[in-house]
């Protein structure tokens, strides 16, 4: 099983600094801009995936990790367009 964690932790890591090398350049003003046909933004999906991350490692770890802020803003019934 520690074997199998230990993938899963570096997949993590991979994926964490793949997203984080491709938001690199991104403005604040990119990242707020909801496309059109889109209901969300690049923050908003940026969050998404950085919250089940932090869920994947609760899981394995069996650690109490309390994302809140994260979690608040990246529900999946809300979207950024709701808030204007």
């Amino acid at each position: 099983m520690k074997k199998r964690h230990e993938i899963l932790f570096k997949q993590l890591e991979s994926c964490r600094s793949t997203v984080m090398d491709a938001l690199r350049d991104v403005t604040d003003e990119e990242a707020d801009l909801v496309p059109s046909g889109f209901n969300n933004n690049i923050r908003w999906n940026a969050g998404h995936i950085f919250l089940d991350q932090y869920l994947w490692i609760q899981v394995l770890t069996k650690e109490k990790m309390d994302p809140h802020e994260i979690k608040c803003a990246t529900e999946a019934s809300d979207s950024p367009i709701s808030d204007e």
